[in-house]
């Protein structure tokens, strides 16, 4: 976990300290994985009282259903990622505030935002969004001087995460991002709501009428703790999204993934648009509606892996011999790659060039190796066959740039290019 921490300038540091003791027990993929589901199944549980608290019991388990059927939550509870600390943090960090408006008198609840505010940057350098959102949430609905001092506390202490984890270099991530576009937008959508049009659409139609309903029930709130419970999944859902594409005009950071934490708020305002007050008994009919316009999503977010890697992992296993080598220019294609490669069985053990730890071992920062060196090491290596796996970032080609520096006495056999520009080149040697 060390190099992966120094590797991301600390900005994921919490969860590797925790995936370093879990990954001693096995590095079966399963069991690496199951790391993040257990943290969004908690994360769910604790929604699910939050919701209970504000929406009663059975709108709660529509909007706990509403959150474990998100794309974006589906697909993310499936993969070795930190999302699923931040979103744990995250509502835990809601489940606070609520207890600390609703009981003054509540010794727990400010300790515990404090806590997740200042551990959120540590899970993920752009959570601080969400610690905002909070915050923000807690100054509209006018509580008072004491409350507010109070919140912006925890704002303080997640700023002051970002300055430690700033001084350590994590100005430095984020440079595959884009600026904003209709494009990214796109994009942004298709993974974080649905990839399929109409569904978002619906989905988007079910959202406006839940934010009016927010908004209505919240101006005729008497109390900042009732104003605060119609309003939180709004601010939680809707204005960290917003949050995001603000920032991301500064700095480019409006990935889906970075915002997983919102779909649960998301979930929480639709649940909030099916609550009744006419008795007319539509709310099983609406929670199904919902239902239908997330499950189509969340299956396809479900699926184990990538597709793109898992074919490159397929078209090297087809080919591979028991005496060929890798080599991994950079170090973004390396873990995704094993990842397919333990997924497809790929068999025997075979050697990484510059590194020593073989492929299939899950490391993702084996190697800090620049092209010279790595060129040099495969000169020495002596390899018949060496399988060269990239994926550009930032507009450059690794594997051409590589190529640029390759020893003499190796040709390129064959190369294969696949979606999200990940290539694969056999070398062959003369």
């Amino acid at each position: 976990p060390w190099t992966s921490i120094q590797g991301e300038h600390g900005t994921m540091a919490l969860y590797y300290a925790l995936l370093g003791p879990w990954s001693t027990i096995s590095t079966d993929l399963r069991w690496i994985r199951l790391l993040s589901f257990l943290l969004v199944a908690v994360a769910l549980v604790t929604f699910c009282s939050v919701l209970t608290r504000r929406l009663g019991a059975r709108v709660a388990a529509w909007g706990t259903l509403f959150a474990a059927c998100s794309t974006i939550v589906v697909r993310l509870a499936g993969e070795a990622r930190a999302f699923g600390l931040v979103a744990l943090l995250v509502v835990v960090g809601w489940w606070a505030l609520d207890r600390a408006l609703d009981r003054p008198d509540d010794r727990l609840a400010w300790p515990a935002f404090w806590a997740c505010a200042l551990l959120l940057p540590f899970a993920h350098g752009v959570a601080i969004i969400q610690v905002a959102s909070q915050v923000l949430t807690i100054a509209c609905v006018r509580p008072g001087r004491r409350v507010v001092v109070r919140a912006a506390i925890g704002l303080g202490l997640s700023l002051a995460a970002m300055l430690v984890l700033w001084s350590s270099g994590i100005s430095a991530e984020g440079t595959f991002v884009g600026p904003t576009t209709w494009g990214t937008v796109d994009l942004f959508v298709q993974n974080f709501v649905s990839p399929y049009p109409v569904l978002a659409l619906g989905l988007a139609v079910a959202l406006v009428a839940a934010t009016w309903r927010s908004v209505r029930s919240a101006a005729l709130a008497p109390t900042p703790a009732e104003r605060f419970g119609e309003i939180m999944f709004l601010f939680w859902g809707l204005g960290s999204l917003a949050m995001v594409f603000v920032a991301s005009e500064v700095r480019p950071v409006a990935v889906a993934r970075y915002a997983m934490a919102s779909a649960i708020g998301l979930a929480g305002l639709l649940a909030a648009g099916l609550r009744q007050r006419d008795g007319t008994g539509l709310r099983p009919v609406l929670g199904g509606v919902v239902l239908v316009l997330l499950l189509p999503s969340a299956l396809v977010g479900g699926q184990t892996g990538s597709a793109t890697w898992s074919a490159a992992a397929e078209a090297v296993t087809a080919d591979v011999r028991p005496d060929d080598a890798f080599a991994f220019p950079g170090h973004d294609a390396r873990l995704p790659f094993e990842a397919a490669w333990r997924d497809a069985e790929g068999g025997a053990e075979h050697r990484v060039v510059g590194s020593t730890r073989p492929i299939g071992s899950l490391q993702r920062y084996a190697s800090t190796a620049t092209d010279a060196e790595l060129a040099d090491a495969l000169s020495r290596a002596a390899a018949p066959r060496v399988w060269l796996v990239g994926q550009p970032r930032a507009r450059t080609d690794p594997l051409d740039t590589f190529l640029t520096v390759l020893p003499e006495g190796y040709d390129v056999a064959e190369r294969w290019s696949f979606p999200s520009d990940v290539q694969v080149v056999l070398l062959v040697r003369e």
